[in-house]
């Protein structure tokens, strides 16, 4: 979700000003400042599929301490080169994974958000993250939360939003 390489800014302007704090504050239950935008141009490698995109990251919070964290709000949306496969994204999601070395990784088909989707979580380094991510052809967009209070279906709504970023 947090982009390697990424430049950040605040996001008075942009993708990121299409989802307000304040929707996502009712969503979540506890308000949230304006996100700070991060953006990365990936190339087309073997890795991602031979599929470049511009990827788009919406932080509302920040990741100043542990607890920070149990409030950060991420929102994230990109624009695929070529459409990604359910198989793919699932591949994705799976070495994001091995890169954070999580035993505790879980990742299962979500069927709430009308398209291909996938919820996950990790509880294995003892803060619980969780997320879903969808794809809508070339367009890939989620949302996750350092938070296990936060419901699946709500962890949706979120997910959606960042369907318009």
């Amino acid at each position: 979700m947090l982009l390697t390489g990424a430049t950040s800014s605040q996001a008075a302007a942009g993708p990121c000003s299409s989802v307000s704090p304040a929707t996502v504050s009712a969503i979540v239950g506890h308000t949230v400042p304006l996100p700070t935008k991060s953006v990365n141009d990936a190339p087309a490698t073997k890795a991602n599929f031979e599929t470049s995109a511009v990827e788009t990251s919406c932080a509302y919070g920040a990741e100043t301490s542990l607890a920070s964290l149990k409030t950060l709000v991420l929102l994230d949306a990109s624009v695929e080169s070529k459409p990604i496969t359910s198989t793919e994204l699932a591949t994705l999601l799976k070495r994001q994974q091995q890169a954070i070395k999580s035993i505790g990784f879980k990742i299962v088909p979500y069927s709430g958000l009308g398209v291909t989707a996938y919820y996950f979580s990790d509880t294995n380094t003892g803060i619980y993250f969780q997320g879903i991510e969808g794809i809508n052809g070339t367009h890939l967009f989620g949302a996750a939360v350092y938070s296990k209070t936060l419901s699946e279906s709500k962890l949706a709504a979120l997910a959606k939003l960042a369907e318009k970023i």
